[in-house]
């Protein structure tokens, strides 16, 4: 998930620029990968989980643990 922004912006122009279908699918293939792995979050040390820790989190993730802290904290979403 490294730099995700950038490396999603690169896939994008180059769908742009494909000079056919063909090659615009490697890349749309490839950019909707990143997206995937920003919502949902990549099991980076491939114990079989996605987590908060070793950078594997996405999303989904945060999302989950926002709503532990707001229950700890007595607070509604």
């Amino acid at each position: 998930m490294e730099r995700y922004p950038l490396r999603a912006g690169l896939e994008a122009d180059a769908i742009i620029a494909a000079p056919d279908t063909t090659v615009a699918l490697v890349h749309a293939v490839k950019l909707a990968q990143l997206t995937k792995g920003a919502l949902v979050g990549l099991d980076v040390n491939g114990d079989g989980k996605i987590s908060w820790n070793n950078n594997e989190g996405g999303l989904k993730v945060a999302d989950k643990h926002m709503g532990l802290i707001l229950k700890a904290e007595g607070l509604k979403r």
